[in-house]
């Protein structure tokens, strides 16, 4: 059930650059007006959703993130899932995160922290250094399309990722069709497809469980439609 959660140059062709994600992390809680939501979905069935709150104190920008899924069938629960964390921000640089997750039952924590020029990460994978400059999967920050290594908050693992622009789409927003960018991931325990609208909004996420089931983040709140 777990599989439920995910599972330069296009963008500068896109006519973008790479401001959008320069952007994001100068002042996200701008771009975003403070809340990102999503309604979760499974094979179109509502079964959660994700509530992500941007907060800048001086210099420091603290990420937060709640997501709360529940399968059911015949109206009765057979999954539950919770998670909820907090990352903390300096100019782009990754301070300090903090996961907690609670898939159907069991309990894990995930946390990472900037010591000297490392970041040591504790988690369900063990506890180990990487180089400080590996940032966490977390979507909203349009600056991960440029990474190949990022801080799985759920594993505790580094997920090694392959990033592609695959071109111009639309999501469903409340405001109506939004035209995005589709960019898909690919990596050994990932495959999914991010959806990036040009001012760098993240505005839907899609990816297939392990059951088959499509799952998708569907945008409720994702920052004011670009122009």
């Amino acid at each position: 059930m777990r599989a439920l959660l995910y599972a330069g140059a296009a963008l500068l062709a896109w006519g973008v650059a790479l401001m959008p994600a320069r952007a994001a992390m100068t002042a996200p809680e701008k771009l975003y007006g403070g809340e990102i939501l999503f309604d979760i979905l499974r094979n179109g069935e509502l079964i959660g959703t994700q509530r992500v709150t941007l907060k800048r104190d001086g210099h420091v920008l603290t990420v937060s993130q709640v997501a709360d899924i529940t399968v059911r069938f015949l109206f009765i629960p057979v999954y539950r899932f919770h998670s909820e964390g907090a990352t903390q921000w300096h100019s782009g640089r990754l301070l300090e995160t903090k996961t907690t997750t609670n898939d159907n039952g069991k309990v894990t924590a995930v946390t990472a922290r900037d010591d000297g020029g490392k970041l040591v990460i504790d988690g369900p994978a063990g506890k180990f250094q990487a180089p400080e400059s590996v940032i966490t999967m977390e979507h909203w920050n349009p600056a991960e399309l440029e990474q190949t290594i990022m801080l799985n908050t759920l594993t505790g693992r580094l997920d090694k990722v392959e990033i592609h622009d695959e071109g111009p789409d639309q999501v469903p927003t409340p405001e109506g069709g939004r035209a995005a960018r589709r960019f898909s991931y690919q990596g050994s325990d990932l495959n999914l497809t991010a959806f990036y609208d040009s001012a760098g909004h993240w505005v839907g996420l899609r990816f297939f469980a392990g059951d088959g089931s499509r799952i998708e983040r569907v945008c409720r709140r994702c920052g004011s439609p670009p122009g």
